[in-house]
């Protein structure tokens, strides 16, 4: 059995999915389907863009801190482990970095690429936020999905959940 990635930065960012928000907007009855899913991205790409600068710091620190990995620990004595660790920093460009992510996130915002928002996005806050477009408090869109998955009605809904994530044989 293999190790599967899902496509999204935090597991409550499935829910987020267009898939997800149109059967939860279908279940309830909702008018404008499509006019929700475009307002649910706005606030996703318009929260996005307003802690812009902490998304980018927030994926520089940690590619920084994975670069670690690199640090060869079969160095031996103070001056090996020094030597080794000078490399690893020296080979370490953090403007290029902060540059290309705050690049990167910046097409992500003008091309409005809402998978790939999900995918590099992460902010436990979102479901929350996007709650209030299906007139529920911040814990509700949650509970609305649970009811959902626990419903005989959950066809709809586990097959939105289905398509975000990967096929397991």
């Amino acid at each position: 059995m293999g190790v599967f990635c899902l496509s999204v930065s935090e597991i409550e960012n499935l829910l987020l999915t267009e898939e997800v928000l149109r059967a939860v907007a279908v279940s309830l009855n909702m008018e404008d389907v499509n006019g929700v899913i475009a307002a649910a991205e706005a606030k996703v790409f318009s929260l996005m863009e307003s802690t812009k600068d902490a998304l980018v710091s927030g994926i520089v620190a940690a590619r920084i801190e994975d670069s670690f990995s690199k640090l060869d620990a079969k160095a031996v004595g103070c001056a090996g482990i020094r030597t080794s660790l000078d490399t690893l920093v020296q080979s370490i460009n953090v403007e290029q970095l902060f540059q290309t992510v705050d690049r990167n996130i910046s097409e992500i915002i003008e091309r409005k690429d809402y998978r790939a928002a999900l995918q590099i996005y992460s902010n436990k806050g979102l479901v929350a936020v996007v709650s209030s477009l299906f007139d529920f408090k911040a814990a509700g869109l949650l509970a609305h999905i649970r009811r959902l998955l626990a419903s005989k009605d959950s066809a709809a809904i586990v097959e939105a959940l289905r398509s975000a994530t990967p096929q397991i044989a």
